[in-house]
């Protein structure tokens, strides 16, 4: 899905839903997550996993669809060292986002809820190479970012633990396209795929 599909997705959602008392009469809540993510590229880099964390605040617009933006913060990750003619390089990747969504929500007999989300990502991505042409020679770095209009979409599970502070373990994707393709011939894709776990508090 374009991001530009998903700005109209979005508006023609906001347009169905009408706005009203929230769920349990609370209009806004804060979520804190602290994510596991993994980074995958249509250039086959094989990026390990890292921590971040993401903090995202909501405003209810009824009982089940809340409006939510946000922040995710990523420590850098790095790709294995890799071999060439002329030596060896290793690439490092860093990302921040801001997020714009919405979160769709179902109740069930308390205290279990399924949820949903969905939105833009607009996010700062920033991409290290260090080479170094022979094993005594020293490493030589050139950096370069982007930024770029992706998108998001998660899945999870909440228990509340009081009527107002719940406890949530999701999956989460995040694309970002095209990165770079103002500079490089070869611009890629890049999926951040992350498990989260967090809390939620309701006020």
């Amino acid at each position: 899905m374009k991001p530009a599909r998903l700005q109209s997705f979005l508006a023609a959602i906001l347009c169905i839903y009408p706005t009203g008392a929230c769920a349990a009469d609370h209009r806004w809540r804060l979520d804190i997550d602290a994510l596991l993510t993994r980074y995958d590229s249509n250039r086959g880099s094989d990026f390990h996993s890292t921590q971040a964390i993401s903090i995202r605040g909501g405003l209810y617009l009824n009982d089940y669809l809340a409006l939510e933006s946000g922040a995710v913060l990523n420590n850098r990750v790095i790709d294995d060292t890799r071999k060439d003619i002329a030596g060896y390089y290793q690439a490092s990747l860093e990302q921040q986002s801001l997020l714009l969504g919405l979160r769709a929500s179902h109740r069930f007999t308390s205290p279990y809820e399924i949820y949903a989300r969905l939105g833009l990502a607009y996010a700062r991505t920033e991409l290290e190479i260090t080479e170094a042409f022979a094993d005594d020679t020293t490493p030589q770095s050139t950096s370069a970012s982007d930024r770029t209009l992706g998108y998001y979409m998660a899945f999870g599970g909440t228990h509340f633990i009081t009527p107002t502070i719940e406890a949530h373990l999701e999956f989460g994707r995040q694309t970002q396209t095209d990165l770079f393709s103002d500079r490089s011939r070869y611009p890629f894709d890049l999926d951040a795929l992350s498990l989260g776990f967090g809390i939620g508090i309701l006020f």
